[in-house]
């Protein structure tokens, strides 16, 4: 079992042996992960590259960090 941390912005990071397990490598463009949250813990799987319009991605971004932000205020 590998732990992962959760960075300041929200980011998961990962250990470079379970990235490479799951073939998650630098150098290589963004990957996803889909994220199910589970009654034992939270399942991260890796999603198919595909073609996702410029405009998506950063309607993800600006939403993502909305999210982070309120959660944030929450927190406090």
């Amino acid at each position: 079992m590998a732990t992962a941390q959760i960075a300041p912005g929200g980011q998961i990071v990962l250990p470079p042996n379970v990235a490479g397990q799951l073939r998650l490598r630098d150098g290589r463009p963004a990957t996803l992960l889909q994220v199910e949250i589970r009654d034992d813990g939270v399942f991260l799987r890796p999603l198919e590259p595909r073609d996702i319009p410029t405009d998506t991605l950063r309607k993800w971004i600006v939403e993502g960090e909305t999210e982070m932000e309120a959660f944030r205020k929450g927190a406090a």
